[in-house]
């Protein structure tokens, strides 16, 4: 679509870095900002996977390796209570027992272990697949 080409051509740098940490750190920014900005989590797959996958084929990675950054940034990683459906199913009374005051105060300290986990894990794990 228009919006996963636009990704590609503004947001996506010309020049790839050759770390993989940081090829795997600026994919996961990027499918952050996107979730923060649309909210959706199947928006942002829908946008993002297909920009990504075009942005990792040049390299001669796998387009599994950053199809499952894309999942694991997105689906791992909330602020609001509608950022993640389990989370959004489970909060209120009677339910999780949580509401959206806890959710938005323990966002962003999980956003950061979501953020370590894409970044560090992934990326040491995909090498024993022989994807990366």
């Amino acid at each position: 679509t228009g919006m996963n080409a636009w990704m590609f051509e503004t947001i996506l740098p010309g020049n790839i870095p050759a770390n993989p940490f940081l090829k795997a750190a600026l994919i996961t920014l990027i499918c952050i900002i996107c979730h923060m900005v649309l909210g959706s989590c199947i928006d942002v797959m829908g946008i993002a996977c297909p920009a990504m996958i075009t942005f990792a084929s040049s390299l001669g990675i796998s387009p599994l390796v950053p199809a499952f950054i894309v999942i694991t940034s997105i689906y791992t990683h909330y602020i609001f209570p509608y950022h993640n459906l389990p989370i959004l199913v489970g909060s209120g009374e009677g339910k999780g027992g949580y509401g959206a005051k806890d959710t938005t105060r323990m966002g962003p300290p999980l956003t950061i272990a979501a953020f370590n986990t894409t970044v560090v894990v992934e990326v040491l794990w995909f090498p024993s697949t022989v994807l990366w």
